[in-house]
């Protein structure tokens, strides 16, 4: 993965240098490795750096059957969930380091043959801690407002007690997973302007169809206070794996929710007179206890399971009465 910066000069050389610094301090397994930097035989100033057979996460994203038969992963969401708390790895070593990325997006994210995970690009990210290697580049020497609008962070538009930092990442974390769980960015509008305002208000508009400790976990990430969001991105990577291993949980509760509705349909038949067989009834009520039961085992805290369960033996303990 070579580049260079055209014909000579000071700027052009001291951008490459600072990002072949900036990603030669981050040496983790998400995060492209420099092999060499020089000079070729006409004097410019190139970098070398690990070739990546594959393509941008964004081409995956969403196409569920390119997923599955390259990675043979059958749930995209899931899939996708595990790419993000790759790069919220990479990004966790990265800010051990003092450096912040500032320019998360679906397009900055290399998704390899193997299905491996790469955070790259990282021309503008900036040390914020003052102990970091003195050659990495510091905000106060960077463009402020800088990055990708349709992700921005409020921050990130400057302003007064503006303040870049770890938790910027975070932001821009949730505006990745906001992409996951809807198909497009947050901030979105017909001009510059419009998208500028949605920065602003950074008001997390989620369909009913996602989870909900998925949504908590993307307002937290996206709260445009600073101090509400996660404190870093090992918290917000724990939030993914949580809800991950919640999934049998969920799944489990939905199966029972399908009985519970076949339930509670002939019992609202048995209430306007119609003739119930009971043995068949308590039978499904039965099965379908089971499987909340089953539910709340894997994952105690489930409380749409819980009291989906509880509302259904009050209408089955009535109807014995």
């Amino acid at each position: 993965m070579p580049g260079d910066v055209g014909q000579p000069n000071s700027q052009g050389i001291l951008k490459l240098l600072r990002e072949a610094w900036v990603t030669g301090a981050i040496e983790h397994p998400n995060v492209v490795p420099v092999y060499d930097l020089g000079l070729d035989a006409d004097g410019r100033p190139f970098l070398a750096m690990k070739r990546i057979r594959g393509v941008e996460w964004r081409s995956l994203m969403t196409d569920a059957a390119r997923v599955k038969a390259q990675f043979g992963a059958s749930d995209l969401l899931e899939w996708n969930l595990r790419v993000l708390a790759q790069v919220c790895t990479a990004l966790e070593f990265a800010h051990q380091r003092g450096i912040v990325h500032r320019d998360l997006k679906p397009e900055n994210v290399m998704i390899g043959e193997q299905g491996e995970v790469y955070l790259v690009d990282w021309g503008i990210a900036v040390a914020v801690d003052p102990d970091a290697d003195p050659r990495l580049p510091r905000l106060r020497e960077e463009e402020p407002m800088a990055g990708t609008p349709c992700y921005m962070a409020p921050e990130m538009l400057g302003g007064k007690g503006a303040r870049i930092g770890r938790h910027t990442d975070v932001y821009l974390l949730g505006a990745v997973l906001f992409e996951i769980v809807t198909g497009f960015p947050p901030h979105t509008g017909s001009t510059l302007q419009e998208i500028i305002g949605a920065i602003v208000v950074s008001e997390v508009k989620l369909p009913d169809s996602v989870p909900p400790e998925l949504a908590r976990i993307v307002r937290r990430a996206m709260d445009p206070d600073p101090h509400a969001r996660f404190e870093n991105a090992t918290q917000l990577r724990l939030a993914v794996s949580g809800f991950l291993r919640h999934q049998g949980s969920r799944r489990l509760a939905e199966e029972a929710d399908a009985r519970r509705v076949a339930i509670e349909a002939t019992l609202d038949a048995h209430a306007d007179g119609q003739k119930v067989d009971e043995t068949t009834l308590l039978g499904r009520y039965s099965e379908c206890r089971f499987g909340y039961q089953q539910s709340l085992r894997a994952w105690p805290e489930n409380e749409a399971a819980r009291a989906s369960l509880d509302s259904l033996v009050v209408k089955v303990v009535e109807f014995e009465l």
